[in-house]
């Protein structure tokens, strides 16, 4: 791995826009050592006329904890209500 590559101070986003997930796990290597959090983001879809997006959080609980995460998809879906 070579220079941006080896930042720490990055968090992944990434998306999913072909389809629903109810679960996910990111593809890590074990060999590197990171705290990095990972963020995917699916496919929005209407469910009993409300308009749902899957969201996945996978962050290390050192650095982050339930609260934290509790907080950023409070603080998200006041975003999409606007």
């Amino acid at each position: 791995m070579k220079g941006e590559a080896l930042r720490q101070d990055v968090i992944h986003y990434s998306s999913f826009p072909c389809g629903k997930f109810t679960a996910l796990t990111h593809p890590r290597n074990f060999n590197i050592r990171d705290s990095i959090p990972k963020i995917l983001f699916g496919k929005a879809f209407l469910k009993d006329e409300k308009c749902l997006l899957p969201i996945s959080v996978e962050a290390h609980h050192s650095l982050v904890d339930g609260l934290h995460v509790a907080k950023f998809l409070e603080y998200f879906q006041a975003l999409m209500n606007e």
